[in-house]
């Protein structure tokens, strides 16, 4: 026969056993939960650094675009001076010719 010392002190281990095997239970669904969290932020963090790589490709093809087009207007706008420069000394020469 136990005594009831014994099985009073049995019955509070056994609440206490309870008790902790209720807060186990609660820290591994926390766990899970925040493992959950974990991967769906590695998934957005996998997204947002692809597109930051697509991002900076696409400004990279951009600034090539304008340095192009930089050299392009470049060339036309000196194609334009010469031409004008040309008719401005052609307009002087004839200038000068008048007075010869």
């Amino acid at each position: 026969m136990v005594s009831s010392g014994t099985a009073e002190a049995k019955g509070e281990i056994n609440q206490v056993l309870q008790e902790v095997k209720e807060k186990i239970k609660k820290l591994e669904d926390s766990l899970k939960e925040f493992q959950k969290f974990e991967t769906k932020v590695d998934y957005e963090l996998g997204n947002l650094r692809f597109e930051l790589k697509k991002t900076s490709q696409r400004i990279e093809s951009l600034e090539e675009e304008l340095k192009k087009t930089e050299n392009m207007l470049r060339e036309e706008l000196k194609k334009e001076l010469l031409s004008e420069l040309q008719e401005e000394i052609e307009h002087l020469e004839e200038i000068i010719e008048r007075r010869k």
